[in-house]
């Protein structure tokens, strides 16, 4: 685990402190393929019995099912206007595929038939 920490370490630390300097989202690709669009509230830290582990703040989250589909399942945006429930998500850094900026204009463009629902 730490060798693939170090192999990804500075491209996966650089877009996160990117992302606080440019106030952007994230796009998380995940192993189980979840993905979360959301606001990365730390860098990287270890837990020393459980690895490395990010904290965000999700926005948007879908899945793909047993055909590969893309399923919308929660605008987290609303809910959060609605409650004061802490709504942080911990990822392991070892199920994290790739990450990348979220630009909603982008996704609408290449994904128009799934649009992204306002509550």
């Amino acid at each position: 685990m730490k060798e693939s920490l170090n192999n990804h370490w500075s491209a996966l630390e650089k877009i996160i402190l990117s992302s606080f300097i440019d106030n952007k989202s994230l796009l998380f690709t995940l192993k189980d393929w979840k993905f979360y669009v959301a606001f990365a509230l730390a860098t990287p830290h270890p837990n020393n019995e459980l690895g490395w582990y990010i904290s965000v703040l999700p926005i948007l989250s879908w899945y793909r099912d047993e055909n590969k589909e893309l399923r919308f399942t929660t605008n987290y945006s609303s809910v959060y206007y609605d409650t004061e429930t802490e709504l942080d998500l911990v990822i392991c850094v070892d199920e994290i595929i790739s990450v990348r900026y979220f630009e909603e204009e982008v996704y609408t463009k290449f994904h128009k038939k799934h649009k992204i629902p306002v509550k």
